[in-house]
């Protein structure tokens, strides 16, 4: 039967190694302008650096399977320039550039351990070999060395025509070519000691296997989007279409589940490493409609939208098939259709209400993943993981300007929010049912400081925010129990 987490509570992390991580992140954006008489250029350059280091007992149980380490540096810089027209012409126009390029390199080790050897053992003993093998090691290490850059450009323009055949009435159009290249260079290696008994002889052996090579993909793709608005009076109805799309890439994570396969074989496998590290680019054609209207001299005012999009090859995030990290894979295809609604008030001076709410059916209508060369189950027709059938929530905040007193401004706010149904898997047959959170601040603000004091999930609510399973056991994380803080900002 269906399992939730919020009636069948699991069991406590059980974390019986080291775990550790640490995160410097540096990031620099530069924006230049250039102003003429009928147009203006836009410059904006931005660079980020980062490094990590990761220690993870990740098996999260007191058995002692496996654990991962990992150090990961990334570099990355992006550049867009536009040009765009400043006329007050009924015609006007943007175009531009953007590049940009990323290099990430991965180290790693998994190290199985005396849990994990046995279950390679096992798998060995099941495999039909005619002799019996003994794994002699207390530890087995996998290492990876990974490189992975991609580069891109894109060249894009638009064009808007306003008061198309009556006044209000816009056109647009625009067009986005895009061209992506991704590249992997990789080394794996694992190497393990055992012994083979042949009746009475016993030989003992050093298997070394190793997976090396370079990898590489390009995409290219032409993205269109047109739009029809109308505008009266600062209320506006509108629709549009355009095609989206993600590029695709490599899964660092599959290496390891290779090499393990690798080295319980003893006679080296084919392994396709293009087709089994990599996944597709997503696709996707857009259709939205919607409007928003604004009464009592603008303090109403609400917007309704409705979408649809008809998803092609949709990535989806899950665990490699021996639990070592996550990865991303292609899910057929998939239809999400829905609506989006929200209002906001402003009855006095310093108080605003708002409300939203957004609802989303999201299945997938053609999607059978192959199991094994027997098995294969068809998802079609079954929800999406991960993607909330209802999100909602009220808020409210008052602000007093106090100038003539310590503090120049002291605001009050709240907000009560939910989301729900979650599946957490393709099957649907692990859940989240609908929660909601209550939250609160208070801040006051005097010069360039302002001093906040907030509380969130002030109900206590139990609910999860991710699953997942691995090694056959399930995993779910729980949402923060009621928790607050203080804040201290400064703006320079």
């Amino acid at each position: 039967g269906k399992y939730n987490f919020t009636t069948n509570l699991p069991d406590t992390i059980n974390y019986n190694d080291v775990d550790y991580y640490k995160r410097n992140v540096f990031n620099h954006s530069l924006r230049m302008e250039y102003h003429a008489a009928k147009f203006k250029i836009s410059s904006t350059t931005g660079y980020q650096y980062l490094k990590d280091y990761l220690l993870l007992d990740q098996d999260f149980t007191a058995r002692s399977v496996f654990t991962l380490l990992q150090n990961q540096k990334l570099n990355s810089i992006n550049e867009e320039v536009t040009i765009r027209s400043t006329t007050n012409n009924n015609l006007l126009w943007i175009g531009g550039i953007n590049a940009f390029y990323q290099n990430v390199g991965t180290v790693s080790k998994v190290t199985f351990k005396e849990d994990g050897i046995a279950m390679i053992q096992q798998n060995m003993n099941n495999s039909g070999i005619p002799f019996l093998i003994t794994l002699t090691d207390e530890s087995i290490p996998i290492y990876g060395d990974y490189v992975t850059r991609n580069y891109g450009l894109a060249g894009f323009v638009q064009s808007t025509y306003n008061n198309l055949f009556i006044k209000g009435l816009s056109l647009s159009a625009g067009w986005r070519i895009d061209y992506e290249h991704a590249s992997l260079k990789h080394f794996t290696n694992g190497m393990f000691n055992y012994s083979i008994k042949m009746g009475p002889t016993v030989i003992n052996r050093e298997k070394n296997d190793t997976i090396a090579g370079k990898e590489s993909m390009s995409f290219t793709q032409l993205l269109p989007k047109f739009s029809l608005r109308y505008e009266k009076n600062k209320n506006v109805v509108y629709a549009a279409i355009s095609k989206g799309y993600k590029a695709g890439g490599y899964n660092l994570q599959m290496f390891s589940d290779l090499m393990e396969t690798q080295m319980r074989s003893m006679s080296p496998p084919e392994f396709d490493i293009q087709s089994s590290t990599s996944f597709k680019p997503e696709y996707s054609w857009n259709y939205e409609i919607g409007g928003r209207i604004s009464v009592w001299e603008s303090k109403i005012n609400a917007g309704l939208t409705f979408f649809l999009l008809d998803i092609k090859d949709q990535q989806l995030t899950e665990f490699a098939p021996n639990g070592q990290g996550r990865m991303i894979k292609n899910a057929g295809e998939s239809e999400s259709k829905g609506i989006e609604f929200d209002a906001n008030t402003y009855p006095v001076n310093g108080l605003r209400l708002g409300i939203n709410y957004g609802f989303t059916h999201n299945k997938f209508t053609n999607y059978k993943e192959q199991i094994d060369d027997l098995t294969t189950i068809d998802y079609s027709g079954k929800y999406v993981p991960f993607v909330p059938m209802h999100t909602f929530a009220v808020s409210a905040d008052y602000s007093i300007n106090l100038n003539k007193s310590f503090i120049d401004r002291f605001t009050i706010s709240g907000q009560y929010s939910g989301a729900g149904k979650i599946y957490w898997t393709e099957a649907n047959d692990v859940s989240q049912k609908f929660y909601s959170l209550l939250s609160g601040k208070i801040s006051a603000e005097k010069g360039v400081l302002t001093l906040s004091i907030w509380a969130r999930n002030l109900l206590d609510t139990k609910y999860t925010t991710f699953y997942f399973k691995t090694f056959g056991n399930s995993f779910g994380q729980l949402g923060k129990p009621v928790h607050w803080g203080i804040d201290l900002n400064i703006k320079f």
